[in-house]
């Protein structure tokens, strides 16, 4: 249907790259379906930085803190991780 077009040689030949793009996801296994029965009763945290601009206040780092039920996000901004800690506590 195309003409000019050249012939492949390597017709049989898989490539890596090829074989990884069609690869299924393995399911999640079964203790990962657990989901919080109660606000707050699992929150997932997680700590991202520096950003590049800091924040007017020099802050770098912020947490981001998601309660599993309802999905509610909080956000701390944090000037170091070092904070972190004292951040959680007082979460």
């Amino acid at each position: 249907m195309v003409h000019g077009l050249p012939s492949l040689e390597h017709v049989d030949q898989v490539y890596n790259a090829c074989l990884i793009g069609k690869h299924r996801r393995t399911p999640f296994p079964e203790q990962a379906r657990w989901r919080a029965a109660g606000i707050l009763d699992l929150v997932h945290g997680d700590l991202c930085g520096p950003t590049s601009p800091m924040t007017p206040s020099s802050n770098k780092f912020f947490l981001l803190l998601i309660d599993d039920l309802s999905r509610y996000m909080w956000l701390v901004l944090l000037p170091s991780k070092d904070h972190v800690a004292s951040a959680i506590n007082n979460f």
